[in-house]
């Protein structure tokens, strides 16, 4: 069985779902292209051991600004001839369609559904090119928007775990913070604004505070360091204040690190994901970062309420590359 991979380029969430599935559907004896661009996959994992994945660097070019202009097609007129491909997947992008009427959507939010500024007449189009298609999506199941309900084919499924690191550290105790705005966010300035208070506060819970290393600061004291977002950071880190894209959510809850997230208010897709996960009782949506900061100090010195969420993320269900990669394989 023949595979293509599309990553969505825009951020690291869409690239890493796209490797972990890869791997899990060569472990079942596909053969698997992944498109993707090489940049971001070289970022998640510092080697592909799994010689029989192959990478196709490419990239979709989405961004906001191409999506509010009319421009989301363009990246389908790059792909080489999918025919010796038996079953294609691309990661968020539903336009793949007008290429290839069977092929699988999978992500846990759609980009016309998400952008509040999204053309009318260009989102309806789309969702008339999903059902019309009989379009079959894959979805995370905690993460699954109210909207993706509409298409009759949606198969839901749990988190893409699993690392795409060698895991070589041993067990530490919970006490750092993690503060992680993502690829796609604008909210750096208000972040660094925020970083020499955090500097100057003391008795504070944590051992380190990991700071995403575009907004970490070159004066600072020697427990504030750039995240390096590997395993020996996440398992470290008993809060995070982020935002909410579906991979960080996935590494923060995987290792029982609870989530305390902010965002853009036009943001829908974050708006989902935190309305969700504070429904289930796994983050706290919060009102600013320094709410979020707030919120994520009470939290981290507060037994209670650790060993609560503690017990809720053990039931988390993390086998949804396993789960797409049979139902990609079995319903094809």
């Amino acid at each position: 069985m023949n595979v293509a991979l599309i990553a969505c380029s825009n951020g690291l969430g869409h690239v890493r779902r796209c490797l972990v599935l890869s791997l899990e559907l060569i472990r079942n004896n596909a053969n698997v292209t992944l498109f993707a661009p090489i940049k971001s996959v070289n970022k998640l994992t510092e080697s592909i051991e799994e010689k029989r994945l192959s990478i196709i660097d490419f990239c979709t070019d989405t961004s906001i600004e191409n999506l509010l202009d009319y421009n989301s097609t363009s990246w389908i007129k790059k792909l080489p001839n999918l025919s010796q491909y038996d079953i294609v997947v691309s990661d968020n992008l539903p336009e793949i369609l007008y290429l290839r009427a069977d092929a699988w959507i999978s992500g846990s939010f759609l980009w016309h559904e998400s952008l509040i500024n999204f053309p009318k007449e260009e989102k309806q189009r789309i969702n008339h090119l999903i059902k019309d298609s009989k379009a079959r999506l894959i979805s995370s199941e905690i993460l699954t928007p109210s909207y993706m309900h509409q298409f009759e084919n949606l198969h839901k499924v749990g988190l893409y775990s699993g690392s795409l690191r060698s895991k070589n550290c041993s067990p530490v105790a919970k006490k750092d913070l993690l503060i992680s705005i993502g690829l796609g966010g604008n909210l750096a300035f208000e972040i660094k604004n925020f970083i020499e208070e955090i500097a100057s506060l003391k008795d504070l819970p944590f051992n380190t505070i990991w700071i995403e290393p575009r907004i970490c600061p070159d004066n600072r004291p020697e427990w504030i360091k750039p995240a390096t977002y590997d395993n020996d950071m996440y398992s470290s880190i008993i809060s995070a204040i982020i935002r909410p894209g579906v991979g960080t959510i996935t590494d923060c809850l995987y290792n029982k690190c609870k989530v305390f997230m902010f965002f853009e208010p036009d943001n829908l897709e974050m708006q989902s994901n935190a309305n969700l996960l504070q429904k289930l009782e796994l983050g706290e949506n919060c009102k600013s970062f320094q709410d979020a900061c707030d919120k994520a100090l009470a939290y981290s010195s507060n037994k209670k309420m650790i060993n609560h969420f503690e017990n809720l993320a053990a039931k988390i269900n993390f086998k949804g590359a396993k789960e797409a990669a049979k139902i990609l394989l079995e319903q094809n």
